[in-house]
């Protein structure tokens, strides 16, 4: 699992999480990734991947959003 908390990485441009195979679960905290302008956030090719939680405010200055998996159990974005 990836637990980031909150008001983590604001001023982070990027997150691509790719080919993590035994990852499961990803949660992001409230007000992360969100200070930086434009940039990408993206899960593919994570095989056990099923849950992914997203809080409030978070990726808010991003341009692209990508989700590339078979396995999603719950997608949550408050």
């Amino acid at each position: 699992e990836l637990i980031v908390g909150d008001e983590c990485f604001q001023f982070v441009k990027d997150l691509r999480i790719v080919g993590l195979n035994a990852l499961e679960k990803v949660e992001i905290g409230k007000q992360c990734f969100c200070k930086a302008s434009g940039g990408a956030f993206e899960i593919r090719n994570c095989e056990k991947l099923k849950s992914v939680k997203i809080g409030d405010g978070s990726f808010v200055s991003v341009v692209s959003v990508v989700f590339e998996s078979e396995c999603y159990v719950e997608v949550v974005m408050e």
